[in-house]
């Protein structure tokens, strides 16, 4: 007679690794800027020039107020800053 062999059911999957909730454990919280921060960044931009992040992070005089801020924070809130002021704009005619 002709017999089949047994099969084994493949392995299970190994578990997932990096959760939702792990990843929203290990991110930063989220802090509004404050008036004073967002004057620092402007001064900071006028200073070095919009994308020399590294260089504000980096001023003496500025890098108080940027503790807690990333070099991505200050480029994403740049970048939010002069789309909301490209908004509020006249048309031109």
């Amino acid at each position: 007679p002709h017999l089949t062999p047994a099969v084994t059911p493949a392995p299970p999957p190994p578990p997932c690794i990096g959760t939702a909730d792990e990843a929203n454990a290990t991110r930063r919280q989220r802090r509004p800027w404050l008036e004073a921060e967002v004057n620092a960044l402007r001064e900071g931009v006028q200073r070095y020039g919009a994308g020399s992040w590294k260089e504000i992070a980096a001023d003496v005089t500025l890098a108080r107020m940027f503790q807690d801020r990333t070099r991505s924070d200050l480029k994403d809130k740049w970048s939010n800053l002069r789309r909301a002021t490209k908004n509020k704009e006249p048309p031109s005619q």
